[in-house]
């Protein structure tokens, strides 16, 4: 897993950092790093269990999240679509994991969703300001 967070999971620290952009309760946060844990393979379907490592202007925390790929039969990256599920609901913000042991497990209820569907990303966070 170590060969596939450093590969990966820099493309996935960039991803989460712009769509952060589309919640404004996620905007005052970053992240430096996505490590992934478990990847799991299933009729197309392609599933990264792990964290992302959030930060604002005072501290760096872990956070869980969790990625979905899905694959169409078509060769283009137009046919494919992602969800980034970040963030335990149980906390009503990212900061709010700071000193939290919450990356061991995966939460009831995800505080952020974001979906990229053939190039185009959106924020579908219940209650989301976007």
């Amino acid at each position: 897993m170590g060969a596939l967070s450093q590969g990966l999971g820099t493309t996935l620290e960039y991803l989460l950092c712009d769509v952060f952009q589309l919640d404004a309760s996620a905007t005052r946060y970053w992240v430096d790093g996505v490590l992934i844990d478990t990847a799991t393979l299933d009729s197309g379907v392609v599933v990264l269990r792990g964290c992302a490592w959030c930060a604002d202007h005072k501290a760096q925390w872990q956070v869980p999240t969790e990625v979905t790929f899905w694959f169409s039969d078509e060769r283009s990256p137009e046919s494919m679509s992602l969800r980034l599920l970040v963030g335990d609901a149980a906390f009503g913000t990212l900061g709010e994991h700071r000193a939290r042991n919450t990356v061991r497990r995966a939460p009831q209820a995800w505080l952020h969703t974001f979906e990229i569907n053939r190039g185009a990303a959106r924020c579908v966070t219940p209650n989301a300001e976007s």
